[in-house]
């Protein structure tokens, strides 16, 4: 038996929370043409929430250590509005040294003491992940240290 396009999109909603785009975009894979009246359901259901999913995005990406950054670009690529993503970032907009500390244990394993390769390597490393400079020569003096 063939599922119609609403119960399909509702199954693809319940592996995780998902964006309205992702939602539109995945409906057009499914031949709808018009998909408002499908997300207007959603929406009224409690199924779709673009400050929902902004939010679940951010708590998942801070778990994995990523740049506050790294996680606006990816709340962008979701096509959601800039001011979701800016309320979904507020508290987040910086993480602590200690979080960041963290990261380099899990990376480049306990604190030691470090030449000057691996010491541009680990810089190289945050600054490209987004986090700022200030933060990254704190961190790195205080992993060298500890």
């Amino acid at each position: 038996m063939k599922q119609s396009p609403l119960e399909r999109i509702i199954r693809f909603i319940g592996v995780r929370p998902r964006s309205t785009h992702e939602v539109i975009t995945r409906l057009a894979r499914y031949g709808v043409v018009d998909p408002a009246p499908i997300i207007t359901q959603l929406n009224s259901l409690g199924f779709l929430d673009d400050i929902s999913f902004a939010q679940w995005l951010v708590q998942s990406r801070i778990h994995s250590l990523r740049s506050p950054r790294a996680i606006r670009a990816e709340l962008s690529r979701h096509h959601l509005s800039p001011s979701i993503i800016s309320d979904s970032l507020a508290p987040f907009l910086q993480m602590t040294p200690s979080q960041i500390l963290s990261l380099l244990r899990k990376k480049f394993g306990p604190p030691h003491r470090l030449s000057i390769s691996e010491k541009a390597r680990i810089i190289r490393y945050l600054t490209n992940r987004g986090f700022p400079w200030l933060n990254v020569s704190q961190v790195v003096k205080s992993y060298e240290s500890e």
